[in-house]
């Protein structure tokens, strides 16, 4: 499908999401099928399905053409009305949506909600009674007295509080809202990169969550709240220039990380950033992102089921590598790059063509200690310092911690031993074996990325560069402080490429691959 100008886009939203209208609830307060278990109940995944549609909705009923003429947009937006009133009530409790405490993960689909008010708010005060407002304006108000986790959640809160001010000011929390404000800020590293609440943890929720919320904070209060604003938009200027960089020709990114079956969601950022009128090179290049980043995924029809809907998986269903939050619904995270549909149907964005960036060889990301290849035919390979999950997903070791990552080769894990690609095994018994976890140190020296684990009680220095010359990564490990022998086994490519001892006297290898 090809993806140009407004209509395009907003044809594209409804194809991905007509097939899901047939699964909401009598009450239109649930929308879920199937009965996969994730680490939140059902009903919770019933509010995710109907939140996570409005990612792409938001923006697309404020086009007055679709919102008035459009059925499948129409029926969206009676569904959503409707699901609200009912779920919020003060008056029949019967459909309410449950109400959260700590830690909830309806605090997650709270987010796309406040972004429909932000872009809806008049609408809502003509379709809603005062005291129907007043209901939702309470419910969301909730984020407000309870904790949760100190890392992307916190622009839940912010986006909440900023759409509050906007619908009923009553409910608005600025203290609240200051104080998430200061803990997202302490996670500012440099060079537009944050992390996601602990210092190793670095993906692309930085992109799709710190700077998605923050482009869209600055769209809507940045009169309000200038210092704020101005402070989002800049750094997520910034962002942009190591950013491009994971992405290569065909527009699909780096299989890095948690989460990778929110898939498109990675080029929302370049959305939130048309959003603002704001093209850090060029429009033609955004525009670029943005279109070959879906078109990669929604043209693949591994990517969906008979029925049309999104499937779990990245390039086909695949579950293999899932995160235990991620329910039937989850993958339409991916809508938020749809934030797009609110620019007028004349502005410069659907009228540009699109342009494919020009990638340095190399890229050295100091904020992540990291460095990024790009070959001739524009594939990425990223020299990976070692990261990991301090709450440990599934396959935590496989998602972070590998060696290199790169875009053009499926996302593999495997439960038998030894098995994964790039990945060290050490043991001391030749039986056991063990993998990188949390590093000790990591450094981006001159151009070498180096990094110390322990592993077993054995500290191993890993040290990783690129030879342009030879076309060739060179990952070197360095054993330390052994005792007695050890085992170490390694995959190139998905084949054995090095099964031996290691001791005192025979206690480093130098392994070449090339790309």
């Amino acid at each position: 499908m090809s993806l140009s100008n407004k209509k395009d886009f907003a044809n594209l939203l409804k194809k991905l999401t007509k097939p899901l209208l047939k699964y909401y609830s009598k009450n239109d307060t649930q929308l879920k099928w199937g009965s996969r278990k994730v680490v939140y109940n059902q009903h919770i995944v019933g509010i995710e399905g109907f939140s996570r549609v409005l990612w792409g909705y938001s923006s697309l009923f404020t086009d007055t053409d679709e919102f008035t003429n459009n059925p499948t947009t129409k029926a969206f937006w009676f569904k959503t009305i409707n699901g609200l009133i009912n779920a919020t009530s003060t008056n029949n409790t019967k459909y309410n949506w449950e109400k959260p405490e700590n830690y909830n993960q309806i605090y997650v689909e709270m987010c796309s909600i406040a972004v429909f008010i932000l872009f809806n708010k008049d609408k809502l005060k003509k379709e809603l009674s005062h005291s129907q407002i007043s209901d939702l304006c309470t419910y969301l108000n909730r984020i407000n007295d309870f904790e949760f986790s100190k890392n992307n959640w916190q622009f839940f809160r912010v986006m909440v509080n900023i759409a509050l001010l906007s619908l009923n000011s009553e409910f608005y929390n600025e203290n609240k809202m200051l104080e998430s404000l200061e803990t997202i800020n302490k996670c500012y590293i440099k060079d537009g990169w944050y992390y996601d609440g602990r210092a190793n943890q670095k993906d692309y929720y930085i992109a799709w969550g710190y700077h998605y919320y923050g482009l869209i904070f600055n769209y809507f209060v940045k009169d309000k709240f200038p210092k704020w604003a101005n402070l989002f938009l800049n750094r997520a200027i910034e962002f942009y220039d190591s950013y491009k960089y994971f992405f290569n020709s065909k527009g699909c990114q780096i299989r890095y990380g948690r989460s990778l079956i929110y898939r498109f969601a990675v080029s929302s950022y370049f959305s939130a950033l048309a959003l603002n009128n704001i093209y850090p090179n060029g429009i033609e290049e955004l525009k670029w992102f943005i279109t070959k980043n879906i078109s990669y995924f929604t043209n693949n029809k591994n990517n969906f089921d008979s029925e049309g809907k999104l499937n779990l998986g990245f390039d086909k269903k695949d579950h293999t590598f899932l995160e235990e939050y991620n329910s039937n619904t989850s993958p339409y995270w991916t809508l938020k790059t749809f934030i797009i549909l609110a620019l007028n149907k004349n502005n410069e964005f659907w009228k540009a063509s699109i342009k494919e960036p020009k990638w340095d060889n190399i890229k050295k990301i100091d904020a992540l200690k990291s460095i990024i290849i790009n070959t001739k035919t524009n594939e990425k390979y990223l020299i990976n310092p070692g990261q990991y999950a301090v709450f440990n997903p599934k396959y935590n070791q496989e998602k972070y911690t590998k060696e290199i990552y790169k875009t053009s080769s499926e996302f593999k894990v495997y439960s038998k031993n030894l098995s994964n690609d790039l990945e060290l095994f050490i043991s001391k018994d030749n039986i056991n074996f063990s993998t990188k976890k949390l590093p000790q140190t990591i450094n981006l020296i001159n151009d070498s990325v180096v990094s110390e684990h322990e592993i077993e009680q054995v500290i191993i220095k890993t040290t990783k560069w690129f030879e342009q010359k030879s076309n060739t990564i060179f990952i070197k490990y360095e054993f330390l402080n052994i005792e007695n022998d050890i085992y170490i086994s390694i995959k190139l490519k998905n084949k054995t490429y090095i099964k031996k001892t290691i001791n005192k006297e025979n206690n480093s290898i130098l392994i070449p691959y090339k790309i």
